[in-house]
């Protein structure tokens, strides 16, 4: 009957869902804010933190020039390329901040313009009329092998 009853109970340990440890986890999105020719004129990350941080701190690693708090008025202490939020920072719904980068997109774009089969700088675009067409390039810049999404 011990038997049974340890097996049992070791079967519901190991099946039965239980909650997890505090933790925090993150989501990251990257915009890249380009020119009429596709040159980078900024890269934002966009970043939402969520869970219960382990302690008085919480550290997120990334080198930014400039932090924003989107969730309340804390800021982050940073130094070097990490920010250290205080555990209060996290509100119900997790903390949402973002932060201008210095680090480059892993690809470079280029926009090509042509009107009626002739190229033409997009600067030229203003009050022409015909027939558009825009080639956007993706060259990557990694050495990993990656498909690309776009909707």
């Amino acid at each position: 009957m011990r038997k049974r009853f340890l097996v049992l109970l070791l079967v519901f340990v190991l099946i039965l869902p239980y909650p997890a440890m505090a933790a925090v986890e993150k989501n990251e999105t990257v915009y890249g804010l380009l020119t009429n020719d596709g040159t980078v004129k900024e890269v934002r990350v966009v970043n939402w933190a969520y869970g219960t941080p382990d302690g008085e701190t919480w550290t997120d690693y990334g080198s930014y020039r400039e932090v924003d708090n989107s969730s309340s008025d804390i800021k982050p202490r940073a130094a070097g390329n990490h920010l250290s939020w205080p555990s209060k920072a996290f509100k119900e719904k997790g903390l949402f901040y973002q932060g201008l980068t210095d680090k480059e997109l892993p690809f470079k774009v280029v926009i090509d313009y042509t009107l009626n089969g002739k190229p033409i700088k997009p600067e030229q675009l203003a009050g022409k009329d015909g027939k558009l067409k825009i080639d956007i390039h993706l060259e990557n810049l990694t050495k990993e092998r990656c498909g690309f999404l776009y909707q």
